[in-house]
């Protein structure tokens, strides 16, 4: 299936009105933006932090892990990056 463009109508000035036409996955369709997961790791490789980041700011729930595999933190951030609810913090064997 090839590309396609969705309309939509504008009001400019003085009431004057204009179509534009524009491809969904272009910077015009922002509105429909979600957030990527993303992953930091350790020097070794191992995993340090998984959650979802969206224009570069973490958002959704995070966790972060020892370099051995056991979690250590989680939480949650809210759309504009900061911490929200209950966040928790984990002892040596991944128990809360």
């Amino acid at each position: 299936m090839g590309p396609f463009f969705r309309f939509h109508q504008a009001r400019g000035a003085a009431g004057s009105e204009a179509w534009h036409a524009f491809h969904p996955e272009s910077a015009l369709a922002a509105d429909k933006r979600k957030p990527k997961m993303h992953t930091e790791y350790h020097k070794d490789g191992s995993i340090w932090a998984e959650g979802q980041m969206l224009d570069g700011v973490p958002v959704g729930h995070w966790e972060w892990f020892r370099k051995e595999g056991t979690k250590m933190r989680s939480g949650t951030f809210d759309e504009s990056g900061n911490q929200t609810g209950e966040w928790t913090t984990y002892d040596r064997a991944g128990e809360p």
